[in-house]
């Protein structure tokens, strides 16, 4: 463990003069500390000036906590959650960051043994935006420095990356059944369509159904089969609120 959080620290602490970078269990940080207040004679009211330059949480947040983790980061801060044993994954602790506004870029594991080692990079804009080309533009817009401003496709707000899905079915046989009754944006079909499995998936939002069978269709072999109720030119079912996708 002290490996790892030496590693994260090296990550994630900037080059600037006094960078400074908390390692702590959620549960045990004092907030308050970590908030400059400001204060002039024109103000009626105190302002606060964050302090850290990144933090590394050795549990998962709560969302009240995940408030108080954005008042005290400096802007540009990067967060490190390396979650407990009872909750080896952390997703409730991840959600409740993206909920908040956080931005997840990477995913890491590491298991006991040295060699047992994950690391999966953040979907870039080609793999989120790739054979949703046919679809129409979000209602919401990116700015980017290279390109100016792009309007995506698949506006979906959690893209994961299709490598972290794959590899969580690294040890499934071949032909396996996989359901994901939450889709989303379609990762888990994407990753299950490369490795061979058979896959049902079921998203309740029709707009995102039609960028999962879109993701779906491109990234499958050639000579896989799909139905879909989420296809264009197919009205989809909204029996019970649900559309679904099925193979």
């Amino acid at each position: 463990m002290n490996e790892m959080i030496t590693y994260f620290l090296k990550m994630i602490t900037p080059p600037v003069e006094d960078a400074y970078v908390l390692v702590s269990d959620p549960n045990e940080i004092d907030f308050d500390i970590y908030a400059e207040e400001i204060s002039s004679e024109d103000s009626l009211t105190s302002t606060f000036e964050p302090m850290l330059h990144g933090l590394i949480l050795l549990g998962e947040p709560a969302s009240e906590q995940v408030d108080q983790i954005m008042r005290i980061l400096k802007p540009g801060a990067h967060v490190v959650l390396i979650p407990k044993s009872d909750s080896p994954i952390g997703y409730k602790g991840v959600i409740a960051m993206e909920d908040k506004g956080f931005e997840v870029r990477d995913a890491i594991f590491v298991a006991d043994g040295k060699s047992d080692f994950f690391y999966g990079s953040k979907a870039g804009r080609s793999e989120r935006e790739a054979g949703c080309d046919h679809l129409a533009p979000a209602s919401f817009t990116e700015d980017n420095e290279s390109e100016g401003t792009i309007k995506r496709k698949n506006n979906h707000p959690t893209v994961k990356p299709i490598d972290v899905m794959e590899w969580c079915a690294r040890d499934l046989q071949k032909k396996c059944l996989v359901v994901d009754p939450f889709l989303g944006s379609g990762t888990t079909g994407c990753a299950m369509a490369r490795l061979g499995h058979n896959f049902v998936g079921i998203e309740l939002q029709p707009e995102y159904a039609d960028i999962c069978d879109a993701r779906i269709r491109h990234w499958m072999p050639l000579g896989t089969e799909i139905k879909s109720e989420a296809s264009p030119s197919i009205a989809p079912s909204t029996k019970g609120g649900m559309t679904s996708l099925f193979d």
